[in-house]
């Protein structure tokens, strides 16, 4: 066609309507912005309502936390399904992360599985994981990330984990945990509005989750005080040596949350126990209910292992057995097993430098 030649009128108009135009485009843009900042403000209302309106146990917040993510999450993100939400806690000490809970979302996009085993991931053993920790930053891993930390991948590979997402928690600075976004079918891809969002929300969790802790902390040690009190008033208003025992015996019973406490007294000549006072708790069920008050039991019996017991006992310290213990002695286990015991607890009764 023949060229077309624009007045001034026309470059006029034209300016005029492109003006129009993106006044229009940009009011568009920030509606939608505006429409944006309110849906995710709404979100973020919505999850700490949930997560503060739980009771003060931590397991009880932890389980809001990761529906929260599982629920939230798709909502703001380009994820349709969040598939895996874990939330850990950190043990200093141990340099470890204790899972706390993990909700799994399954392929049809309504069922929610729960996970509640106590797994333990030494984090010095991932120093991705680690940096995290250290730099209060997320952390994002892709399993077709060729540069990604050897152990985080390693670990992606032997649980089949497509993308994981590490979000630290963290209180005045101090992490005190971390909740895991995991990926198993395909690789998840957050925008830097995501991630934000996301740090919001795990912000949100950990002070929730720090006041439980400190609202634990205290009625622990208030119950320690209550005990202790108590164990004085017991001491101080008897002399009679069953009643004594008896009362100790139903308060470490009661201290330590256990289902039955015995007292077992030492005869280093006939090298003997003889079991002289014992609580059984109502909770106490199957063969704890069993009573063996008055019974006497060889040392010598239990083999080696009750040796080491006695040292360590008579060294101050305390000593567990567990029934699936692989050190675990035959008897004692079969002992365990007739008595309905999973755990037991050796706790030295001393007097004068002396195991009594």
């Amino acid at each position: 066609g023949e060229e077309h030649h624009y007045s001034k009128g026309d470059l006029n108009l034209a300016m005029t309507l492109a003006n129009q135009a993106a006044v229009s485009i940009e009011n568009a843009r920030s509606y939608e912005l505006i429409q944006q900042a309110a849906h995710e403000m709404s979100l973020l209302f919505e999850a700490s309502q949930t997560i503060n309106s739980e009771a003060l146990e931590i397991e009880d917040i932890a389980r809001a936390v990761a529906y929260q993510f599982i629920n939230t999450m798709p909502k703001f993100s380009l994820a349709e399904i969040l598939p895996e939400v874990e939330v850990a806690l950190i043990d200093y000490d141990q340099k470890t992360l204790v899972k706390i809970i993990g909700v799994l979302m399954e392929d049809d996009g309504e069922t929610i599985t729960e996970d509640t085993a106590k797994d333990i991931f030494p984090y010095e053993d991932y120093p991705a994981t680690l940096g995290a920790i250290e730099t209060l930053e997320p952390l994002i891993v892709h399993i077709s990330d060729p540069d990604a930390d050897p152990a985080e991948l390693a670990y992606m590979k032997e649980h089949d984990l497509a993308t994981s997402v590490t979000l630290p928690l963290a209180v005045k600075g101090r992490v005190i945990g971390t909740i895991d976004l995991n990926s198993y079918q395909k690789e998840l891809h957050f925008t830097q509005e995501d991630i934000n969002l996301a740090m919001t929300l795990a912000n949100q969790a950990a002070v929730a989750i720090e006041n439980a802790r400190l609202f634990e902390n205290t009625q622990k040690r208030l119950r320690e005080q209550t005990i202790i009190r108590e164990a004085t008033e017991i001491l101080s208003s008897t002399l009679e040596y069953e009643a004594i025992l008896t009362q100790l015996t139903k308060l470490l019973c009661e201290a330590i949350d256990a289902t039955t406490a015995s007292i077992l007294e030492i005869d280093d000549k006939l090298n003997t126990y003889t079991v002289t006072a014992e609580y059984i708790s109502p909770d106490a069920g199957g063969g704890e209910n069993q009573s063996d008050l008055g019974e006497t039991y060889s040392i010598a019996d239990y083999g080696d292992e009750e040796i080491v017991l006695l040292e360590r006992l008579r060294q101050g310290q305390h000593y567990v057995n567990h029934i699936d213990d692989p050190q675990i002695g035959e008897k004692k286990q079969k002992e365990m097993e007739q008595y309905g015991a999973k755990s037991i607890l050796d706790i030295p009764l001393k007097s004068r430098g002396e195991l009594i």
